[in-house]
């Protein structure tokens, strides 16, 4: 094999791997939460959507006592979280947003488009389940923790993908953390993204 191939491989490996564990831990953090503060479609998002200062007192109400975390910091309208594997979270849009990336150096970029789907991935955490035009899928997310982004228009009233393709999907770079859920935290070998 040459070097790229196995650069490649390696690089998808480590990704799978994150991905997993990120889902992993921010629902388990969000399951021994519950036991504290309640159902989680019963907490107090943010009040103001881009408030870093209010995303962060969220943060740390319902989910910082579960999660080992390296390092926190505002900027802007959103809060960041550093994890110890080198990997890190920002959270905006009141708590409900979240983009993940691999390497927390991605995570500080003014613009993640580029990364979305290889270095950065989409997730929501809309535990009280909102389906509004361009917004997230109401089975998708309600009453659950952190969540691949599923829009609700390619979703049918139970959160399945409906009446769409896997190729369809590909086409909308948001969407690829559910295409790799769906595929058991595995990159499909039809992966349109190259790593």
């Amino acid at each position: 094999m040459t070097l790229p191939i196995l650069t490649a491989k390696y690089r998808i490996t480590v990704t799978e791997t994150a991905l997993k564990r990120f889902y992993t831990t921010m629902n388990e953090a969000v399951k021994l939460s519950v036991v504290k503060n309640g159902e989680s479609k019963y907490w107090v998002f943010t009040e103001v959507d881009d408030n870093p200062d209010e995303i962060e007192a969220f943060f740390n109400m319902y989910l910082k006592d579960y999660i080992k975390v390296l390092e926190t910091k505002k900027i802007r309208t959103a809060f960041y979280v550093y994890f110890a594997d080198g990997s890190a979270v920002r959270i905006s849009y009141g708590g409900k947003d979240w983009t993940y990336c691999v390497n927390a150096k991605d995570v500080d970029k003014d613009d993640l488009d580029p990364y979305l789907g290889t270095r950065c991935f989409l997730f929501g955490f809309y535990p009280m389940g909102v389906c509004s035009e361009g917004s997230y899928g109401y089975k998708n997310f309600h009453n659950r923790a952190v969540e691949p982004y599923v829009a609700c228009l390619i979703t049918d009233e139970d959160g399945n993908i409906s009446n769409t393709t896997i190729n369809d999907l590909y086409k909308k770079r948001t969407l690829y953390t559910k295409i790799i859920q769906l595929n058991g935290w595995k990159i499909p070998k039809d992966y349109p993204l190259k790593f």
